[in-house]
């Protein structure tokens, strides 16, 4: 299968300071028929994010006799998890889906009901980039994690080995020499069908000053959009770090040239758009320059001259802070980050806006900072955490037990889906710790299919206690025409309606809740040898919604999703 590769994104991390705590998580893997799998390799993925800038871990383990694998997962992290089995004698492998929010002191059990062997899926445009020098191909399972694995470029032809993986939106990637991903394209669950890779062109950047002067040894990168977008991000409104490719450096007349996907103008319903490619540049002495390239072959950015903006975080556990800015360039509205630590404070350049710093603790205790935004180029700016409310969650389970959980924290806003502002997990007791700046905010706990929510501000006293409750089920049983059961269907939600909204009570955030987090109660059940599945409804006033069963390329009418009630589906 190719060694591991973890993918890179443009979060600049430097060491993690402090060591974090690991504890296990204990994941226990069943095949279809409910017996164990042994020996199946069981995958924990945590990529950084703009709300959570760590650096990435992954965790691989395999299950004993007894299907049971023990990963060893850092304390406060987020992870996905899935697992594979080892291979049939026919060479197919039995794959669970993606497990979201999982954390270390959890037990997950996941249930193998997909059987797939290797793929050899055609990759229409494979051998122009060769040409250009790729050297590789690399296989990413879940399109949001930073789990890659690689195989040989093929000498000739277009043809590429996928692996058994789990049953979500993977991605091929092309390599260079360095292992530097140059174009990817999206594989859909259980497809061999890959859309063609855009073909590569030969560009060239000059990079100058605001005096028109060129600007050498600048290192010049280009992004990869469809790379760095993690589902732990909830909020599709959260602006993702792109993957940067980085090409080279500029020579003595400020220029570099490279090869890049061709970007065209896509024919839309509602009118053309022409694709743009995300330049960014880093040169000493110089505010970090970013441009937008369209489908011409040259183009030109320009640099300021470098303006720090210095954050100070100060306080019990300053030293273990980390800082990392989100925000965005003049006329480039992503996601870019650098900052550095600079005589015992954190710089940040090259931002043209607002700024949200995020501060990561490598603290004893699982933490999380919630700030407001700077307006740059405001400087200094300070952090001080013994001014910060700082207020204990405590996670138990209905019987009053601890229960270590994931946390999603953020700003009640109007409308959905919900923006987080930090994701952490509680610690082995269930605690985790929040300095809360200005405003009030939500704290939503979840594992596994219980969950439960509170809301708080700075004048919120003692432990703020969140006791999971299971979420309400709606009984199914998924019957093909002949009234025969059928094995392994699925169900989507859609139609889903959440009349406007506004308020920052708590039932309101539940119903905001219940419509971002339906999906994910959903995708990870399929129906037993019975037909049955026990749907996890999460929908609270005024949220309605409808599902489909589906299973290949056969599907149910849509019905409503009501909580405590039962209903045979037909397949169609």
């Amino acid at each position: 299968m190719g060694h591991r590769h973890i993918l890179l994104g443009v979060l600049l991390l430097a060491g993690l300071g402090t060591a974090q705590q690991r504890s296990p998580l204990f994941a226990t893997v069943t095949g279809p028929d409910g017996k164990p799998l042994a020996n199946a390799e069981v995958t924990c993925s945590s990529p950084p994010t703009p709300i959570a800038p760590w650096s990435e871990d992954v965790v691989v383990a395999r299950t004993d006799a007894r299907g049971r694998a023990q990963c060893n997962l850092a304390v406060g992290r987020v992870y996905v998890a899935w697992a594979v089995s080892s291979a049939t004698q026919a060479g197919e492998h039995w794959v669970t889906a993606s497990h979201n929010y999982v954390a270390a002191g959890r037990v997950v059990e996941m249930q193998a009901l997909d059987k797939h062997g290797p793929r050899v899926v055609e990759v229409p445009g494979l051998v122009a980039w060769r040409e250009v020098g790729a050297t590789g191909v690399r296989w990413y399972p879940d399109l949001g994690e930073c789990v890659g694995v690689d195989s040989v470029m093929p000498d000739d032809g277009n043809r590429v080995a996928v692996p058994a993986t789990p049953w979500c939106l993977g991605t091929i990637a092309v390599t260079d020499a360095n292992g530097e991903v140059m174009v990817c394209a999206t594989l859909l669950p259980g497809s061999t069908d890959v859309r063609a890779l855009p073909k590569p062109t030969s560009r060239t950047v000059t990079v100058r000053g605001m005096d028109r002067k060129a600007v050498a040894n600048a290192t010049v990168s280009y992004g990869i959009s469809t790379l760095g977008r993690s589902r732990l991000l909830v909020s599709p409104t959260t602006i993702p770090l792109p993957h940067l490719r980085a090409v080279g450096k500029t020579n003595e007349a400020g220029e570099v040239r490279f090869h890049a996907p061709e970007q065209h103008v896509v024919k839309r319903r509602f009118g053309d758009y022409q694709q743009t490619l995300l330049v960014c540049v880093d040169a000493e002495g110089f505010q970090q320059g970013a441009g937008v390239l369209g489908a011409a072959a040259t183009s030109e950015v320009l640099l300021d001259k470098d303006e720090l903006l210095q954050v100070t975080v100060r306080g019990d556990g300053a030293d273990d802070a980390y800082v990392a800015g989100v925000g965005s360039f003049r006329h480039v509205p992503r996601a870019l980050v650098t900052t550095r630590k600079y005589k015992n404070n954190w710089v940040v350049h090259g931002l043209r806006s607002n700024l949200k710093p995020c501060v990561r603790m490598a603290a004893k205790w699982p933490t999380a900072v919630l700030t407001a935004n700077i307006i740059a180029p405001t400087s200094p700016v300070v952090v001080d955490l013994d001014a910060m409310p700082r207020v204990v969650i405590a996670v138990t389970s209905v019987d009053g037990s601890p229960a270590p959980s994931t946390l999603l924290v953020g700003r009640p806003r109007r409308g959905v889906p919900v923006s987080c502002e930090a994701t952490l997990a509680t610690d082995l007791s269930g605690h985790a710790y929040l300095y809360l700046g200005v405003g009030s905010f939500f704290v939503y706990a979840v594992a596994g299919q219980s969950h439960a929510l509170a809301m708080i501000d700075k004048d919120t006293v003692g432990p703020v206690k969140l006791c999971l409750e299971p979420v309400e089920t709606m009984a199914i049983r998924v019957v093909d025409q002949d009234g025969k059961p059928v094995v392994g269907a699925r169900i989507k939600a859609h139609s889903t309606v959440l009349p406007g909204v506004d308020g920052k009570d708590l039932d309101t955030q539940w119903a905001r809740q219940s419509s971002t987090m339906l999906g994910h109660f959903l995708r990870l059940v399929r129906s037993d040898g019975d037909g049955r599945i026990e749907v996890p409804v999460f929908l609270r006033p005024p949220v309605s919604a409808k599902g489909t069963v589906w299973l290949a390329d056969r599907s149910s009418e849509p019905f409503q999703l009501r909580a405590g009630t039962t209903r045979d589906i037909v397949l169609n």
